[in-house]
């Protein structure tokens, strides 16, 4: 193997370590939550003993302020109780908007 050979595999190798780099998606894996608000059980969900988790896809902002919420999943009726909620976290401020998967816990 030539020098020309080991030099462009080596250019090939550093590009695709650069390429999934660029193109990883935004997330701080230690975006720790500084204020965490706890959901309020709906009372139909009280009524009829329900539990359950919600998954939301959380937007964070640079400051730490959640810019947004998608559900993912969960049992509609437990839905608005946990996007109400997880709109007040506050989470730590970072370099960049971060979007975190939540899942939010409604125990009987």
């Amino acid at each position: 193997m030539g020098y020309a050979s080991m030099k462009s595999k080596s250019l090939f190798v550093a590009l695709c370590l650069l390429g999934m780099a660029l193109f990883a998606p935004a997330q701080e894996a230690n975006r720790q939550i500084v204020r965490k608000v706890m959901p309020v059980m709906p009372s139909i969900g009280k009524q009829i003993n329900l539990s359950g988790t919600v998954k939301l896809d959380v937007t964070v902002a640079p400051s730490g302020k959640v810019a947004a919420v998608k559900p993912v999943g969960g049992n509609p009726i437990l839905l608005d109780a946990a996007v109400s909620a997880v709109k007040q976290w506050i989470y730590a401020p970072g370099s960049r908007a971060d979007t975190i998967e939540v899942a939010v816990v409604f125990n009987k």
